[in-house]
């Protein structure tokens, strides 16, 4: 259901009004960048997510129905874009790899690990050793400050899952992180 506040710009957007989209973009924009750089590891890429998703949004904006919060629509939209992203340069990746080794017989260097938004390095180490799914739930949870409701609206799970899962990878990181 979408929440009262919503309705009104999601009335405007539908009607073609740009300052209403002009708004939305810069209330989400950087939330939803910072999000799809948790997935796909590079902020030029996260921007280029959150650039499409919005995009697709004005050039549907007549026929445009969120049903949750604009906010966990946004943001599931943006996680399966990123999800896609990722594994289209996971691909690349690989068969530039396979191309590598068999043109030189070498053995392809790892790429870097991809990196948590935040500026303490270890902190984005130890983020990355969770499971991607912790991983999401916690971008989502702490890092959108999105409520635990829509959290489980986003990934596709109960409220009390994204509760679980929160409370795990916390657990994890203070255990990796010896706080």
């Amino acid at each position: 259901m979408l929440p009262a506040e919503d309705e009104t710009v999601v009335a405007q957007i539908r009607r073609g009004e740009s300052d209403a989209m002009r708004q939305l973009v810069l209330l989400h924009f950087e939330g939803m960048a910072r999000y799809a750089e948790s997935i796909v590891g590079a902020r030029d890429d996260a921007e280029d997510v959150a650039q499409d998703v919005l995009t697709c949004v004005w050039e549907g904006h007549d026929t445009w129905t969120p049903r949750t919060s604009i906010r966990a629509y946004l943001l599931t939209a943006v996680r399966s874009r990123a999800i896609d992203l990722r594994r289209q340069l996971e691909a690349r990746r690989r068969r530039a790899e396979r191309a590598a080794v068999a043109q030189e017989g070498d053995s392809p260097t790892p790429d870097a690990s991809l990196l948590w938004a935040e500026e303490d390095a270890v902190l984005r180490r130890a983020f990355q050793t969770l499971p991607e799914r912790w991983r999401e739930v916690v971008a989502l949870r702490y890092g959108q400050q999105l409520p635990f409701q829509d959290v489980g609206r986003v990934l596709g799970i109960s409220e009390d899952a994204a509760k679980k899962l929160a409370r795990r990878a916390v657990l994890e990181l203070r255990r990796i992180l010896g706080v």
